[in-house]
């Protein structure tokens, strides 16, 4: 028994120290993961000069990365570059950040009260909204819908003169995205899918490098495959082997993977990568 385990991890210490390649992704090792609990860094001030260079204009500046300002996060324009809009770009890479904005920061950290606002009693459940695009640009979580501990069905019935982005749901079993979560992602051609896990926030946003077709029953497949592949190996916990799966599956069907808290999220994989 003893050489079987040590075999096991033997195995599991050649894979991790296998190089990233476009066929083989990445593998991280738990320790890998523990930023998954860090608040994500504080953006570079826009400096006097750039404020200057765009004085007069009808959008102000927001903090970002070095680099240069870009418009407020309370609008589509973040999102824009990775084909959000209209889904008509073709980007060079993802951005590094993404900023959804307070009005859907505060709606998910809302809906997230909600799932667990009856823990004591020992009952939980999640919560959902729809992801649009409002008539004036704006980003807002709308039609909100309560479900059971494990599920819950989105209304994406929006009204007229919003665009449909995507979804957001909490995972009150404090896990990122599901096999039915990814699945339906891929399958409704969301452009961004949202859930809220404790206190971290996790994006699946959809590139001109996601498969335009999939199989759910094979997303689903494996998807487990994946979560079972790193359980057996006795060195994860269940929420880190689904972490590592979500990035398994972001792989396979070129979705760009985002985390953090509230709606400020940075990339953590891009299938230009």
């Amino acid at each position: 028994m003893e050489r079987k385990q040590e075999i096991e991890e033997e195995e599991l210490r050649q894979l991790r120290e296998q190089k990233e390649t476009p066929e083989k992704g990445w593998i991280p090792r738990p320790e890998d993961l523990q930023w998954m609990y860090e608040k994500p860094k504080e953006p570079a001030k826009v400096t006097p000069e750039q404020q200057e260079a765009h004085k007069g204009r009808e959008d102000k500046l927001v903090e970002t990365e070095p680099g240069g300002p870009h418009r407020p996060a309370s609008t589509i324009e973040p999102l824009a570059t990775i084909g959000l809009s209209d889904g008509s770009s073709s980007p060079a890479e993802s951005p590094k950040h993404i900023e959804l904005g307070q009005p859907v920061a505060q709606e998910m950290d809302t809906l997230w009260q909600k799932s667990v606002q009856d823990m004591d009693k020992g009952v939980l459940k999640e919560h959902a909204a729809t992801l649009v695009k409002g008539q004036e640009g704006e980003l807002k979580l709308v039609n909100p819908v309560e479900g059971t501990e494990n599920s819950v069905i989105p209304n994406l019935d929006i009204a007229e003169g919003e665009e449909f982005l995507g979804t957001f749901h909490t995972h009150p079993n404090e896990t990122a995205f599901s096999d039915q979560d990814i699945a339906s992602a891929l399958e409704n051609q969301e452009k961004i899918s949202l859930v809220r896990s404790g206190d971290e926030t996790y994006a699946l946003v959809r590139t001109d490098k996601t498969v335009k077709e999939v199989d759910a029953d094979e997303v689903k497949d494996a998807f487990h495959q994946e979560v079972n592949k790193y359980m057996e190996a006795r060195n994860v916990s269940r929420p880190e082997a689904i972490y590592i799966a979500n990035l398994e599956m972001c792989r396979r069907y070129g979705l760009a993977f985002y985390h953090g808290k509230g709606g400020s999220l940075r990339e953590v994989y891009s299938p230009w990568a």
